[in-house]
């Protein structure tokens, strides 16, 4: 079974039979579904007017081209997935941080609002404590093959088990290195990773 790591986290492929994973909220790789609803559900004071869900460009493109462009073509669903971020919460960068303060802080302060409490990229992305706790996701999930999404899933926990690999490009760029499955040991367990570039 194949297994999806991606910079935010870790998508993999779980056998048949084993306990599927309940999707927690914020869902990793969500699709932007039923966007309006929850946003009619944040109470804001009458004076700030009403709250409208962003265009659908913003709500779920990354979690569509998952869909489409990764787990599609590999013959894979959702319901054959486990997925697991390297953070798992939401973070803001920095230019996101920089657009609260402008935009809302201001108000939140005028009109009694909760500040925004969604935590800054943190500058490790998953420290020792945070492998384990992935290890136990893997291990969970009885993936035999781990989909590494762009560089991060490389450099913050494969480069742990096996220094041969820090970057993507480690693997190799060209058409006949690029996709191929690479035999790993993680953490004793022997496993197959296949590093592809992020869908979006």
């Amino acid at each position: 079974m194949p297994a999806l790591f991606t910079p935010a986290g870790v998508i993999q492929p779980a056998k048949s039979g084993s306990k599927r994973w309940s999707w927690p909220a914020p869902e990793i790789f969500w699709r932007g579904e039923n966007a309006a609803e929850i946003i009619s559900k944040i109470p804001i004071p009458v004076e700030l007017g009403s709250l409208e869900a962003a265009a659908a460009q913003f709500n779920g493109p990354s979690g569509l081209a998952l869909d489409d462009y990764l787990l599609s073509p590999l013959g894979l669903s959702r319901a054959e997935t486990w997925l697991c971020d390297l953070v798992p919460h939401s973070c803001m960068n920095s230019e996101q941080s920089a657009a609260i303060e402008q935009k809302y802080s201001a108000l939140a302060r005028q009109f009694g609002l909760p500040p925004a409490s969604v935590p800054s990229v943190p500058a490790r992305l998953a420290d020792a404590h945070r492998q384990e706790e992935i290890l136990a996701e893997l291990n969970a999930s009885q993936a035999e093959v781990l989909i590494l999404l762009d560089d991060q899933p490389i450099k913050w926990f494969l480069s742990t088990f096996d220094s041969r690999w820090k970057l993507l490009s480690d693997f190799g760029d060209t058409p006949q290195s690029y996709g191929q499955l690479h035999p790993v040991s993680i953490a004793g367990r022997r496993l197959r990773v296949l590093p592809v570039v992020h869908p979006r």
